[in-house]
């Protein structure tokens, strides 16, 4: 273990060099960081045309999976109806009746696919719609266009 130094032998350790260079830059670099930074050219086109361009990807993305998932689920019970509608109004024919499901199933399918693929479209692409709106309009306020 170390023993400290005595007073005596702590006045002849070199002490923290001040060095009127350091002291200097440090003041000029404090006076760069307080003086206020030149003003930022607003370029408002482009700063709309980024936030446009950014909600209409998301608009669409959502719509387009909107619309497919729709239209598969859609289909799927669309065909399920068809068929169970189709071969109950053709059971009293008797031998008809299979036959008559399976129109049923491609008529439900049909509308069912047209049907669904609107409402997932506008299930999906109206909330993100309005989220994408307020997203453009945040960034267009932090950018001092607004």
């Amino acid at each position: 273990m170390a023993a400290r130094p005595q007073a005596s032998q702590a006045s002849s350790l070199p002490g923290p060099q001040q060095n009127s260079d350091t002291e200097q830059g440090a003041a000029s670099s404090f006076a760069a960081a307080a003086a206020p930074a030149p003003n930022r050219q607003i370029d408002a086109d482009a700063d709309f045309n980024a936030a446009l361009g950014q909600a209409a990807v998301q608009f669409g993305l959502a719509t387009g999976v909107g619309t497919l998932a729709g239209g598969v689920v859609g289909m799927g019970l669309g065909c399920v109806g068809g068929a169970l509608t189709g071969g109950f109004l053709a059971i009293p024919t008797g031998p008809i009746a299979a036959p008559a499901a399976a129109l049923g199933c491609i008529m439900g399918a049909s509308l069912g696919a047209g049907i669904g693929g609107v409402t997932g479209a506008a299930l999906l692409g109206i909330p993100v719609g309005v989220a994408s709106a307020v997203q453009m309009y945040n960034s267009l306020h932090a950018a001092g266009d607004i």
